[in-house]
């Protein structure tokens, strides 16, 4: 007599009780949620990924033990008991899926969403100031990007002046070793060029323009802009088949990403990524990879604490559509 329990690859099943034939896959977190909505769904997503890993390996360790039980035999009744139980809990596997799935195929049909229709909440005077500057100066990169990333390091009030408490300047918050970078110095030579007890350059001229930044508002978007493009063109180096035209949301994420952790440790992650076959598509597929990691495990391999950064990476693309969006028409926004 045979007790054997089938895994199909998309989702387990059972050949010999129907009581879960049919079990949905797990569905991805779409783009078009919030980065709020995001942070709650992501975790529990997370889980029943291990929920379904572990009912797996539980499943093909009963397959082994209980495929070729004799009736009447002692293994009898526990493969009996056994198979019961793994069948009750793939059905509650089941339908913890399925009520996982209505919550993402409700992320972004939410009642608070704004419609089409609703009037643009007011625009915060900051935009207004800043995105005609980064019009003329930005190039291939989205207004929305540039946006976003101002929104996100000055806490959204767009205030440059304002110096944080690791010296950070400007619009972009530029942080003294990457202000050393942006004027082609090595970084081994960087690190004795910023005084850290005292929070100024060594160099006179690195200090005064580094002061600048939060002096002048079209030198510090300027800069800003070259600082983006620093770390775009570290991305464009770890050839993950994404640029400015070719999978673009993925591709600036991924800059945004490097600039708060560093090229190595990401680097790490998709190399990670590359030796287990797990498709990096899309920043979804990123997302989700980062996301199901044991935070310890993998700060311990990139030296960074990149799954905290994953959900801060998404808060700048919240915010910036949003605010390109009440500043200029969809028509002629990039």
């Amino acid at each position: 007599m045979s007790f054997k329990i089938v895994l199909l690859t998309a989702a387990l099943a059972v050949i010999v009780t129907p009581v879960a034939a049919q079990i949905p896959a797990v569905a991805n977190v779409p783009d078009c949620a919030t980065a709020g909505t995001r942070s709650q769904l992501e975790p529990g997503r997370s889980a029943l990924l291990q929920r379904r890993d572990a009912l797996r390996s539980r499943v093909a360790e009963h397959n082994g033990r209980c495929s070729q039980v004799v009736a009447g035999s002692a293994a009898e009744g526990s493969c009996q008991s056994s198979q019961g139980q793994l069948n009750q809990e793939i059905s509650q596997y089941s339908q913890a899926v399925a009520a996982f799935n209505r919550q993402v195929e409700a992320a972004c049909h939410t009642p608070s969403a704004t419609p089409a229709s609703a009037p643009v909440p007011p625009l915060p005077t900051w935009v207004s100031r800043v995105a005609t500057t980064l019009n003329a100066k930005r190039g291939e990169i989205p207004l929305p990007f540039l946006l976003g990333w101002i929104h996100y390091e000055t806490g959204g009030s767009g205030d440059f002046r304002a110096v944080s408490k690791n010296g950070e300047r400007g619009y972009f918050q530029i942080d003294p070793f990457e202000w050393c970078l942006l004027h082609h110095i090595g970084e081994q030579a960087c690190k004795t060029k910023w005084d850290r007890p005292v929070r100024t350059f060594r160099d006179p001229e690195l200090e005064k323009g580094f002061e600048k930044l939060s002096t002048d508002s079209d030198y510090s978007l300027e800069w800003g802009i070259s600082m983006v493009r620093m770390h775009e063109r570290a991305v464009k180096g770890l050839k993950l088949g994404c640029d400015e035209n070719n999978k673009p949301a993925m591709f600036w994420h991924m800059v945004k990403l490097v600039h708060a952790t560093n090229l190595s440790a990401v680097d790490k992650v998709m190399q990670e990524m590359r030796a287990q076959k797990v498709p990096m598509d899309s920043w979804d597929s990123v997302r989700a990879y980062i996301l199901r990691q044991d935070g310890a495990r993998l700060k311990q391999l990139t030296h960074e604490d990149v799954k905290h950064w994953v959900p801060e990476v998404d808060k700048l693309f919240d915010a910036g559509p949003k605010l390109s969006a009440a500043f200029e028409p969809p028509a002629t926004s990039r």
